[in-house]
Formats: structure tokens, sequence, C-alpha cells
């Protein structure tokens, strides 16, 4: 049975026929299952000459599908799906494929790669670039090649002195260089063509080449070298034609978000002898690998009457799971028990038989602040020298640490990673207000969600069964879940092989915590995995956004268990337009913006509503924007999350979230809205933690977008005074561009 290998170009036209052309694309669906299983298509075939080994076959419509055969017949690449001049635009510009032989990656030489791999962006015609001042000085387009190195792609010396001087890629010395060039060496003509046309990738692999680090070979190589591309991006193949189906039904591969990559494979079948913890940059498919080794463990957890729980933070995280799970499972899905981590530990306490806790958000604020006023003249002096956010995010820090009849340790206790150090007599006072609060509120009839967790855990401590089995745990988002929540949930898995996986990136903690795995006796020396490599996002969103997080990022790997050789993260080859920062007039002027611009994605990009998403740091940013694009007739909903876990809105409309409800999800395009000083970083943070997580939120909601990103904001408010772009974003002037809104 040949394997079927596909192209991330391949899959964006499988996507569009999908959408535009249904009748091509179940064709071409067919007719690739159909070569998978050994059968021969009914579709005509035609011949092909500019590319080796290849098969063409005949869609309705004068469509058409190519694909190309391995060297042994034992690999079917998927090249390219469409209409007559879209196949022969793609034919023309493939020219072979780059083995590096040290790491097996294979990758596809063509020419206008940029045009192949990237994403572009159409503004509305209100949106006016605004040029930022720098100082570029004129290089040469091939100075980074030595004489050698283009001696070794076949450039004839005659011809490289005249490719030395060049500085217009576009320019007619270029062009006409290149076409005496292609008179004499075809190969180095294509080679350096890719390279002025190519994305950074490809200019890589040119160079590369031109060292002598790869090769370039005009069929896809034999099956030895066929398995060493599942190290690679930009191939990916499937050995089972169930899984390809799902995949062709799914639509594109960045779109498919329960696809697994070949290199994240080994995760899911690897066993662990202990709690193991799997890290990883934004959008490199942790949660993907913890959704499919959660469906294995659970084909065993059959077979012994035993569940695998698969948990979270947030209940609308556990929601997506649920479904994704329901998508991915088959029979094993009904021994996967699927919740957030109140919810859990809710319907534990009633099954222990203790009476369900209240909370009312309404109340905690109340009380909090009679708690306060409350508290002695000299207390609130005290408590005064921190921000009001700080002192509350303090007495969390003491629910997620400790049992309430364990708080007096909080005087004594190590509080590294809390942002600040707090004298004894600001630890008594942050204790005092808190054994006040949580007092008054349960008079109330009240409680902290946290309290949810402390009460479960008190039982467990107490020895209360579960009323499951559970043979594994894996709880994802990791980085916000409590020390006294992941203390109940190590009680589950109680050390047992393959019990207990935490998956999490520190750079994404929206909650601020301060401790480490193992100060709460969870050992994961030797069993720690970072996945370095996303799969989400353009290389200019990254650029963009991982700044705000670099620090974190490499204390969080280089302090885990010590196993991780590199920790520099690797952004994706996928390439777009930079961040696009758009300045308005004022709300008004921004909520048009975000109307007309959203407007033109779906007018012209052929984007659904669904695929794009407005964030808002605060609730009038968001009522904004809801209202403006209603105002326009764009379908669009404010997403919010039930107490039952249920998600509401319309699937078929633009989602408006909060930073914090966007985290775990993904769009092709995203606008930060109200992004001026004040709001994005709030006013309110002002201790360095509090600055930490204001920039992991901003990282959150830029990441969230796997296309295009806007990030706008007004420079006037609604009474009209004059507002600055948030301090964030103004550190990002090297990665983004800069607009106006004009209308």
């Amino acid at each position: 049975m040949p394997k079927i290998t596909l192209r991330p170009t391949f899959s964006r036209d499988l996507d569009g026929l999908r959408r535009s052309a249904r009748k091509q694309y179940q064709r071409a669906s067919e007719i690739i299952l159909e070569l998978q299983r050994e059968q021969e298509p009914s579709a005509p075939r035609r011949s092909e000459s500019r590319i080796p080994n290849c098969v063409k076959y005949e869609l309705p419509d004068g469509y058409r599908l190519v694909l190309q055969k391995s060297d042994d017949d034992a690999e079917l690449i998927a090249l390219v799906v469409g209409t007559h001049d879209h196949v022969d635009a793609f034919l023309d510009g493939h020219k072979g494929y780059l083995f590096d032989g040290k790491t097996g990656r294979v990758r596809e030489l063509r020419l206008a790669t940029a045009a192949e791999t990237s994403v572009e962006v159409l503004p509305s015609p209100d949106l006016v670039a605004e040029t930022v001042a720098t100082v570029a000085a004129e290089t040469e387009v091939f100075d980074e090649f030595t004489d050698s190195m283009l001696l070794h792609l076949g450039v004839p010396g005659e011809l490289v002195a005249r490719l030395r001087g060049i500085i217009d890629p576009d320019g007619f010395d270029c062009i006409s260089t290149l076409q005496d060039l292609a008179d004499v060496s075809t190969t180095a003509a294509d080679a350096l063509l890719a390279y002025v046309t190519g994305n950074a990738d490809t200019q890589k692999g040119v160079l590369d080449l031109a060292r002598g680090q790869s090769v370039l070979v005009p069929s896809f190589p034999s099956s030895e070298l066929a398995e060493r591309v599942k190290s690679g991006e930009e191939f990916v193949s499937f050995s089972d034609p169930d899984d390809l189906e799902l995949v062709l039904e799914k639509g594109t591969l960045q779109q498919w978000q329960l696809f697994l990559h070949p290199d994240q494979r080994t995760l899911v079948d690897r066993t662990f002898n202990g709690p193991a913890r799997l890290r990883g940059i934004s959008g490199s498919g942790k949660t993907v690998v913890a959704l499919h080794r959660a469906r294995r463990l659970a084909r065993d957890a059959m077979r012994n009457g035993e569940t695998v729980l698969f948990t979270t933070f947030d209940k609308g995280l556990a929601s997506a799971a649920a479904r994704q799970l329901d998508d991915l499972a088959g029979p094993e899905r009904a021994a996967i028990e699927v919740t957030h981590l109140h919810r859990w530990c809710l319907d534990y306490l009633s099954f222990c038989g203790v009476p369900r806790p209240r909370y009312s958000p309404d109340a905690c604020r109340e009380v909090r602040g009679q708690a306060m006023a409350a508290q002695s003249a000299r207390a609130q002096e005290i408590l005064q020298s921190l921000t009001s956010q700080y002192v509350w995010s303090e007495i969390d820090f003491i629910m997620g640490r400790f049992l309430h009849e364990e708080v007096e340790e909080y005087l004594t206790t190590d509080r590294t990673g809390r942002g600040r150090a707090l004298s004894s007599e600001q630890r008594r006072s942050v204790l005092d207000l808190y054994l006040t609060y949580v007092r008054r509120l349960f008079e109330r009839g009240f409680v902290e969600p946290a309290e949810f967790v402390r009460m479960a855990y008190r039982q467990r401590k107490s020895g209360v069964p579960t009323r499951e089995t559970y043979s594994a745990v894996l709880v994802d988002e990791v980085q916000d879940i409590s020390e006294v929540g992941l203390k109940l949930l190590n009680s589950l898995a109680e050390g047992r092989a393959d019990s207990l996986l935490l998956v999490g990136d520190t750079t994404q903690r929206i909650f601020t915590r301060g401790y480490s795995l193992k100060g709460i006796g969870i050992d994961i020396a030797g069993r720690g995995v970072v996945l370095r490599k996303n799969y989400r996002n353009t290389r200019q969103i990254l650029e963009a956004a991982f700044p705000l997080v670099a620090s974190e990022w490499q204390q969080d790997v280089v302090s885990g268990d010590g196993t991780a050789t590199d920790s520099s993260p690797e952004f994706s080859v996928r390439e777009g337009p930079k961040p696009i920062v758009v300045r308005c007039a004022d709300p008004a002027a921004e909520g048009r913006f975000i109307s007309s611009e959203i407007g033109a994605l779906l007018l012209f990009r052929h984007y659904r509503p669904a695929d794009i998403c407005v964030l808002g740091r605060d609730k009038k940013t968001r009522e904004l924007a809801l209202s403006a694009l209603r105002g326009a007739g764009i379908p669009a909903y404010a997403f919010n999350v039930s107490l039952s876990g249920e998600v509401s809105g319309e699937t078929e409309a633009v989602r408006v979230s909060s930073l914090h409800g966007a985290k775990g999800h993904e769009f092709a395009a995203v606008i930060i809205a109200g992004a001026a000083e004040g709001t994005i970083p709030q006013a309110s943070a002002r201790e360095p933690e509090e600055l930490s997580s204001e920039a992991a939120v901003l990282y959150v909601g830029m990441t969230r977008a796997r296309d295009l990103l806007y990030i706008s904001y007004a420079s006037k408010d609604h009474l009209n005074r004059p507002r600055a772009l948030s301090p964030l974003v103004a550190r990002m002037k090297q990665t983004v561009d800069y607009a106006e809104f004009r209308r």
C-alpha cells in the first residue's frame, strides 16, 4: 500500500476547492483515497514532462490533480490541485527537492516560493500605510554567496563577476544575468531565481545547496530517504487510509486542529515511568499530543474497566477538548472523562456527600471591599504600599498553596516566582486580610472557587476514594493550575507509569503562580519534553510576539528537568505579512476600522466569519467591536462560557472575546482592539510580576492568529483626551507595520 504525502500548499489548494468547487474537491479526495488503497482511479490520466514521475488526473470542468511518484514508487506526493492555469503555474515553478544529508530534511525548491507559502493581506481602502523612519544600507542581492559557493552551484566564472554589484532583485541587471545563466546552467539559474523570489526558508535552502550541505534531486528521494522526511514540516505522509480520509474531510492541515505532526507521534506512544512534563512554545501542538495520548491510553483503560481523566483550568478549553475528542476517538471515547478542574472537584464533593459550596462573583467583589475596610489603619497603610491587584493576587496565591488550616505557613513560605519580596509586616497584613475576607465570605454562605479545590483535596488526604478509577491523568494548560490543584491531581495518579502528564507553556501563564513541581512532590527528572517548533503562526507573527515572553520561556526551559540541550524556539516556515498596528482617531473610528477591515477580509479573502476573532482587554472595547460589526451587518457574538461549561455563540459568526477567553483557540485572522496605554497593560499593573502577566496575556492574544494579525488603538478617548499606543506594542517597532485608518 503506497504512502500518500501531502504538502501544506496542496492542502490549501484542496481547502479552496472544498469551499468554491465542491464537486472537484470530492472527486480529488476520491482519487487520492483510491490510490492509497491501490485501486485504479477511473479518472482520465494525462502525461506530464515538466516533472519526473508525474501523474496528472483530469477532474470535472477542466480542473486537474497532480501527484508525483517517489523513486521506488512507494510514495505518492500530492503536489497541486486546481484549475488548468493554477496547475500550470505550479508545474512551471517546481524545480526539484533539496535534501539535507545531515538532518534528513527534504524541502521543495520552486520559483516564486514566497507566493506559494506566504499569506497575503488585503487591507480595506481606508487603511493607509504609515512609514517609520529607518536607515537601511543598500546590500547586494547575492552578498551571502562567496565566489566558491556560486561556482559550486555551477555558475561560470565570468557570470560570477556579473552577479556582484546587483542591488535590485527586480532590476534588468538581475533578470538578464539569470537569463544568460540559464543558457549554460539551468540548475544554477533556477536555484538563484528561487533565492531571489523565495522566503527566508527557501533562501537558507539555496545557501545550504551552494555550501554543499544539501543536494538537489529532481524527484522525491527513495524510501530510505523518505523515512527521514518524518522530521520535516514540508511533507506529511499517511500510511493509514482512515487517517488520510479524516484529513481530507477536515480541510487543510493548518485548520485541522486534531492533526498530529509526524515528529510528535513518538510522544503519543512513549512510556514514561513516572510523572512527565510536556512544555512547548505557543502553536507547537501540545494539546494535540495530549488528546492523541488520551485516546491511546483510553484503549488500555477500557480493557481494565478504568478511566482516563483529561482536565484543564478553564471551562471553555475543557468544552473544546471534549468536542475534539468526539471527532478523534472511536469506542475508547467512553473511557475518557473531560472536565475542568472546578467541575471535577464539585462532582467529587457531591460523590463524597459534602454539601455543594456556593460561589458568587458579585458577593466576592462586595466582601473584598468590606474586608479591606475592616483592617486597622496601620494594616491599610501597609497594604497601600502594594497595588490592589497585587494584594488580591497574593491572596489567590495563599488559597492556591495552602489548605485553610495551614495558612499561617504563609508567613515563612518561599515565594520564589512571585515577582517581589515582601517584608514580614506586609505578609502579616496580607494574611490578616485573607482571614477576614474568607470568614466574612463564609458568613454570607459563599466561598471562592479555589475553595472547591481545597475541599476536594482535603477529602483525598483523608482517604476518600473517587467514583472512577483513573489509569491516567492528563492536565492541559498546567501553568494555570494551583499548587493545591496539582497535589490533588497527583493523588489520583499515584505515581504509576504513564499516569500523570502535565502539559503547558509558562510563557502563556495568565493566572500568576509561584511554585515548582519538585517542591510539591512531583518529580519529573528525565521525563521533561520540550516542543520548540511552532506550527500555527506565520514567522512574522511569532517574531513580533515572542520577545514579549522570551526571558520567561528561557527561564522555564532551563529550570525544567535539566535535559533540554537547546531552548531556542523554532519559528514556522510559513510566511506572511508583518502584524499591522492601526492608529484610529477615536473609539468610533476604531469601531469603523474593525467592521470595514473584516468586511474586506470576508469579501476578498474568502474567509468565513468563524475564521475571524476580535479581542479586547476590557469590556468597553468588546462592546464597541460587537456594536460596529452588527451595525455593518456582519454576524458577530460575544464569546462566553456558561457555568455548565457550554460555550455560547454562533458557529458562523465573528467571535468577540477577551484576551483571556481566547486561550486555547486559534483563528485565521485576529484583531486585538483597544491596544492603548492604560488598557494593555492595565493601568493598575505596576509590579514586575503584573507587567509580566500583562505581556503574557498580549502574547496569548497575538498567537491566536494563524495568518493575519492587526493591533488597533484610538489616539484619543471618548472625551477627546490623547492616548498613546501600548508600550508593549511600541517595543515591537522593528517587527510590525504601521497604518492609519482614515474614515
